[in-house]
């Protein structure tokens, strides 16, 4: 557990622990998991026991750490009075998976709430097998999850309203508004049904989050059958809780395919039941629903004529097969792109994209952010719709090769990233208590 004695930018917190493997998740009541506590008394791990539990923490930073083996991997607590709020946290360059508990959806990957929360470079596995928690699941006032590499749980981002810290939370003007951006997220057999839920879960609707959501430059794929083992009658990206929320989605790319050859593909829907809903130039496989089949739809969805696709279902990933999404040099998504909203600052565009893995780099050759989804590109010279004129490497790519990137540590910081009190280099195993861590060359 991170609870400082101090608060303010001055705090500085350093983690090193060892990755080990670890029981510490609760298990089942019948035959729980232990440890000794600090009077060497035996006791069970609870249910939401956390590899890094982080109370009333400020201007916190943590970074490269691998958080495994646990009920939540990261936990972030806060309270309704400033003494017990945390605030300004910054998560980057960790690898979060293996989370959560069998049978259960009350434990996720990662489960935050604070005042200012920024998740960035961070690769969030899969949970525990049979957990059925979500991957991120966040409460906080300002939530930005930029560059970041998310797969599977029962939401891929669970962002909903405050609970313990509502009063300080609903006051900070953050609250209504949410930026994810340059993400990848993946969906698969088995995963959940909702992609990204906005809004609020608990049923004290006037203090759901009622604000704008803006997604953009996130390359979403889901691959999942209609029938059989793992399979899923219908996948829907948006869920917003009420009308009070809307999306703004613009310059994504939305891919869906069966997960087996000659299979059916989940249906493939944008919204809900409800939410308002501003598209603008997105691409999207084909045969996608504006909303749920078989239930009335009572929010507002604008700007689907602007939806692009093509009747191959092909965006031009480098290698889906390998998962290598960025962009070939014929690809339709590059160019292809609009403006992001003037409601966005200029300190959120997207300026750099992920790197495999936990690593980015400078968004390449797109000053004017207009390829669609989380890998920039360039279209070479001498490349037409049909045939190419220039000598390719085995990827399609002139010179450029996957994982031939920068060193992280040539690149400036993100802009709006938290200096101060930083956890580093850190790989935690379990619940451990911590007192007071291109252009492409041618």
């Amino acid at each position: 557990m991170l609870r400082p004695a101090a608060t303010g930018p001055a705090l500085a917190c350093t983690l090193s622990l060892f990755h080990g493997t670890s029981n510490a998740w609760r298990g089942s009541d019948a035959n729980p998991n232990t440890f000794t506590d600090g009077q060497g008394l035996t006791r069970a791990y609870a249910w939401h026991a956390a590899a890094l539990f982080v109370e009333r923490g400020e201007y916190l930073t943590v970074r490269g750490c691998t958080i495994t083996g646990s009920g939540n991997g990261f936990f972030v607590a806060s309270g309704g009075s400033e003494e017990v709020v945390s605030r300004e946290i910054l998560v980057e360059g960790c690898h979060i998976y293996g989370n959560g508990n069998p049978g259960r959806d009350r434990e996720h990957n990662v489960y935050t709430e604070a005042l200012g929360m920024v998740f960035q470079y961070n690769r969030l596995g899969r949970l525990r097998a049979g957990a059925g928690g979500n991957n991120l699941k966040d409460r906080s006032a300002g939530t930005v999850v930029r560059y970041n590499w998310i797969e599977g749980g029962a939401h891929l981002l669970d962002l909903v309203e405050a609970e313990e810290s509502t009063a300080l939370a609903t006051a900070d003007p953050r609250y209504h508004t949410t930026y994810v951006y340059g993400n990848v997220l993946l969906n698969e057999p088995g995963d959940g049904t909702f992609l990204v839920h906005y809004g609020g879960d608990n049923g004290n609707v006037p203090t759901y989050r009622k604000g704008v959501l803006h997604f953009y430059h996130n390359t979403v794929v889901v691959r999942c059958n209609q029938g059989g083992a793992g399979s899923r009658w219908r996948t829907i990206l948006f869920r917003l809780e009420t009308n009070d929320e809307t999306v703004e989605a613009r310059n994504n790319i939305f891919y869906r395919a069966a997960a087996t050859a000659g299979a059916t593909a989940t249906e493939w829907t944008l919204m809900n039941t409800a939410g308002r809903a501003q598209f603008r130039v997105n691409w999207v496989s084909p045969g996608w629903l504006t909303s749920r089949s078989g239930l009335p739809f009572t929010g507002s969805v604008a700007g689907t004529k602007q939806l692009v696709t093509t009747p191959d279902n092909a965006p031009g990933f480098r290698n889906l097969a390998t998962l290598d999404l960025r962009l070939e040099p014929r690809s339709p998504c590059l160019d292809s792109g609009g403006s992001l909203s003037a409601a966005v600052p200029g300190q959120y565009a997207a300026t750099l994209q992920y790197v495999v893995h936990q690593r980015r780099e400078p968004r390449p050759g797109d000053a004017n952010q207009a390829d669609l989804g989380a890998f920039a590109g360039t279209r070479a010279v001498g490349i037409r719709a049909k045939g190419l004129t220039r000598a390719l490497d085995s990827r399609g790519y002139p010179g450029w090769r996957f994982g031939e990137f920068p060193a992280p540590s040539v690149l400036p910081a993100a802009a709006g990233a938290v200096a101060a009190g930083t956890i580093l280099g850190a790989m935690v195993a379990g619940a451990g208590v911590v007192r007071k861590r291109r252009r492409p060359p041618v």
